[in-house]
Formats: structure tokens, sequence, C-alpha cells
């Protein structure tokens, strides 16, 4: 066995547009560890390669290698995780009329909830909820501007399918796709709202297209289980590849949805947890924890089987008082519905974004909440990050 600490990064969504490869994340993890490290002589190197499964695909790998001036020593290995892929085919896959109508459903059996979350249902329902259900409208508005994206393909192909069986009622759809790419052209012009807000960069329309299937797809995952299983596999086997081919344990780290899936294969629904996940996972770190945003609008979705604990040494969570989405698991009175072994060492780290944690109006009308949920580090590698916190006091070795 060597000196190497063996790390399995899962990103959330938004892969594409936020800068959170694993070779980003490693970057960012190597500045922390370089600013953090006792000796001011050694410097810090990143390698990265490709590594093929037992099952053909492949996987990037990130070394983070220790220089002294003599010799190189690896010190950290990140492999990838990117789950996206495997959780949107499905969505991919769809038709634009199956999308078109799978958003509608969604959208309108959420509504009554995101607006019972604003409106504060309770009287002792927190802020924080009730930003939850204001900044998840926001997010409504921008997926129901899709639907008028999908409109004039969600009726051609409305139109095609019906060709064979009401020839009039075709001739009559086909007379309305005018209207719909009015609507779509309108809808394209609106979603410059986003980039006005900073929530989207680049090509707003591809973007949202984009993190709409996404959030479809998470929807569905949390909604139905669609996809978990396949996840699963693919996970399992990428832990099994690091056991057979390192013999090492393994820290875990997850950023926003990624820790959802994380915690899914960590603590699973049903059955025993896999024997290779309690061999081999050790410490697991979750950045931006969704987990009370998920409680509130998919409240059934925690419920766990008991099982035998999980044999992690440690779990540190890092969240930010900003971050409306983030969750704080270990305060006090919380119970979390997840079967962990005593000696595990649970950790809340707060990662302060600005001196006033307060939300006032106007934060809350330019929508600083919902974009703190990517403040934990810049696009920028070069910039600081959240991992300061987390290099000086949790990894082995350190």
């Amino acid at each position: 066995m060597d000196n190497c600490q063996h790390i399995l990064y899962l990103p959330g969504l938004g892969y594409e547009f936020n800068n959170a490869s694993v070779k980003t994340y490693a970057g960012r993890f190597m500045k922390a560890l370089d600013e953090q490290h006792p000796n001011a002589s050694l410097r810090f190197l990143l390698k990265s390669e490709e590594e093929t499964l037992a099952s053909g695909d492949t996987v990037t790998v990130v070394s983070v290698l220790e220089d002294n001036g003599q010799q190189q020593q690896e010190r950290y290995r990140f492999y990838e995780f990117r789950y996206a892929p495997w959780l949107t085919a499905q969505w991919q896959q769809s038709s634009p009329l199956r999308q078109y109508l799978s958003l509608s459903f969604t959208l309108l059996g959420r509504l009554p909830l995101a607006l019972r979350s604003l409106l504060g249902y309770a009287a002792h329902a927190p802020l924080t909820a009730r930003l939850q259900g204001a900044y998840f409208l926001v997010l409504f508005f921008m997926m129901s501007l899709v639907l008028f994206l999908l409109a004039p393909a969600a009726l051609l192909a409305a139109t095609e399918l019906l060709a064979g069986y009401f020839p009039q009622l075709k001739e009559w759809l086909s007379g309305q796709l005018q209207w719909a790419d009015q609507l779509s052209h309108w809808a394209q012009g609106l979603l410059v709202i986003f980039t006005g807000l900073a929530l989207v960069k680049g090509d707003t329309t591809s973007v949202v297209k984009t993190l709409t299937g996404e959030m479809m797809s998470a929807h569905h995952y949390l909604s139905f289980a669609q996809q978990r299983l396949v996840i699963q596999g693919r996970l399992s086997a990428l832990l099994e590849h690091i056991a057979e081919t390192r013999n090492q344990a393994v820290a875990i780290h997850a950023y926003s949805f990624g820790s959802i899936i994380a915690l899914d294969n960590l603590f699973p629904h049903q059955g025993p947890v896999p024997v290779r996940v309690c061999q081999t996972v050790r410490h697991l770190v979750t950045i931006g924890c969704p987990l009370d945003f998920i409680n509130t609008y998919w409240p059934h979705y925690l419920n766990r089987s008991p099982k035998t604990p999980l044999p992690l040494e440690s779990w540190t969570n890092i969240h930010s008082p900003l971050d409306v989405l983030s969750s704080q698991l270990f305060r006090p009175g919380q119970n979390l519905p997840f079967a962990l072994a005593p000696q595990t060492h649970c950790e809340d780290l707060c990662y302060r974004l600005m001196a006033n944690e307060q939300l006032g109006p106007w934060q809350i009308l330019t929508l600083v909440g919902l974009k703190s949920h990517g403040g934990y580090w810049d696009p920028d590698p070069q910039a600081g990050s959240c991992l300061q916190l987390l290099t000086p006091r949790l990894l082995p070795g350190e």
C-alpha cells in the first residue's frame, strides 16, 4: 500500500457551464494544500490521465504530486465520477412531445408546493424555507419558458402522430406552427433576464435547455428512482476498480446534487450497504448539500430502511449561510436518516462568503441566495475556495 489518498469526486449539475471538472477541483485542492502546508519549499504539481475500467468505460484521473526538489511523490489521486450522462439519458432520448408533456405535468404538480413554501404555510416556517420557495418559483419560470422553446417541435411531433387518424386535426395543428414559432422567439427574448441576473452565461437558450433537462432528470431520479440503479452500478464499478488496482481506502468528495448521488450509494434505500463500500469508503465530504431543500419538495425521499451502520471515519459538510440550498447537517437536534457508526466524526464547516450573512431585500431580489450556491469557488482555479477549510483538518497525512 502506498502513501497516497484516493478521492472519488462527484460534481454538481451544470457540469459544462461551471468549470467543475475533476482537474479544476484537484487544482483548487492543490492550491489550498500548497498554501496551508507548513513546508513552504515543497512544490505541488498536477498530472492527468485516463484509466479504463473492466466494463470498458474510461475515467479521468488527476494526481497531485509533491515535489521536494529531489523526487516526486503522488500524494492525492482524484477519480471523476460523471453521473450526469446516465442521469439525463432517458430525457435526452425522449421525443420533443414527450419532453413537453413531462415538463408540463411536473410544473403543474410542483407549483402548489412551491407556493406553500413561499407563503410560509406554517407560522414557524423559517425565512430560508420561504426563500427556497421563491427561488424555486424562479426556476419554475425558467423551465416554463422552455415549454415555449419546445412548443414548435412538440406540435410538429403531435401533427405527425395524429396524421393517420385525424386528417382535419392535422391540418389545424399545422396552422398553429406559426404561432408556436412566435412564442418560441418570445421565450428566447425573456431568457435574457437570466443572463442579466448572472444565473447563466454564454448561449442562454442552450444553457437553459440543458439545465432544464438536468433538473427534470433530477426530479425523475428523486420521484421515481429513474436511472438510480444505473448510476449505483457505475459507481460500484469505479469503487471496484480502485480496490482491484490500488487496494486503498477512498474518500468521497461531492458537490451539490453530487452529494445526493453519494448518499444514495453509501446509504441505500433498500438492502444492505454494498460490501465494497464498507471496505473502501472511509471519509465523506459534502459541499453545498441540498438535503433540506430536497426534504421540503420530496419529503418521502429521505426515508431509509434500518441497516448496519456504515463504518465511516469522518463526514465533513461544508455549507454557507448565504446559500439557501445548502444544509447544516449536524446542528443540535438534527436527526439524519443515515445509519452511521458511533466512531464517525461528523462536522459542519461554515464557509462565509460575506461579512453580513443576512439577506436583505436587494439581495433577495437579485437572487443572491440562489447564486451563492455556486460561491464555494470561483471559475478561476487560482482563486480562493472553500477547500481552504478542508485541507488542514480533514484528510489523512496532513
